[in-house]
């Protein structure tokens, strides 16, 4: 198994756990959307983007390029969860998920990009 299959791998399994969450509108992710100031609808929005970036993620195994597509766009997605968690005035500590997430994203570009 390669390094940027467990990545993937990883990653679908951060995205559908983070997604369901969201498009689900746990009470946990009502508190974060509201901690965010992000009205509960559009936060079940992006759980849906998350699923599907999942389920791109997923495809990606055997489709290289739409895992590369998926993979950029969850790493923009962090680089918005930075900003949110900025805006918020969040402890460092909560910047944490969002930045393994970004580097795990790009690492899987990386890897896509030179094999």
């Amino acid at each position: 198994m390669s390094l940027a299959t467990i990545i993937t791998a990883l990653l679908v399994l951060l995205f559908i756990v983070t997604g369901a969450s969201k498009a689900l509108a746990t009470s946990r992710s009502r508190t974060d959307a509201e901690h965010f100031a992000i009205p509960v609808h559009r936060f079940r929005l992006l759980g849906l983007f998350e699923l599907a970036l999942a389920a791109a993620l997923a495809i990606g195994v055997v489709v290289p390029p739409l895992s590369a597509v998926a993979a950029t766009a969850a790493a923009t997605l962090m680089v918005a969860a930075l900003i949110y968690h900025r805006l918020a005035h969040d402890q460092a500590s909560a910047y944490l998920p969002a930045v393994v997430t970004f580097v795990a994203s790009v690492a899987l570009v990386t890897l896509i990009a030179t094999s």
